[in-house]
């Protein structure tokens, strides 16, 4: 049996079944969400950002339920997290969606 076939196949598996596992918690917590089950959809997009915190929808996701849990502090925590995580890795900023979804929070906690 070839050397270093083994390995090669096993990674290959275990990155097919990180995405299919990814993909499935993402689907999760979408739905969650439309159900009105925030504190569910926050614990899941957890999840999500411990295995991709570079994924802005899953920030945005989180984002929004933690609002709706009244839950301010964590959204400002999260997107400066995110804000500087991108900076540092990427040289970016983050979406203009993501940056819009956060000020839209922000008004709407300081409105409160």
């Amino acid at each position: 049996f070839a050397v270093g076939w083994y390995e090669n196949w096993v990674e290959e598996r275990r990155l097919y079944y990180r995405r299919v596992n990814e993909e499935c918690l993402s689907i999760l917590a979408s739905i969650y969400h439309d159900k009105a089950m925030y504190k569910e959809t926050a614990s899941i997009c957890e999840r999500l950002l411990s295995l991709d915190f570079l994924e802005e929808r899953y920030h945005r996701l989180y984002m929004s339920a933690l609002a709706k849990l009244g839950r301010f502090i964590e959204v400002e925590e999260d997107y400066g997290k995110l804000k500087k995580v991108l900076k540092k890795e990427l040289k970016t900023e983050p979406q203009q969606v993501t940056t819009e979804l956060y000020s839209s929070l922000a008004k709407a906690d300081a409105a409160r």
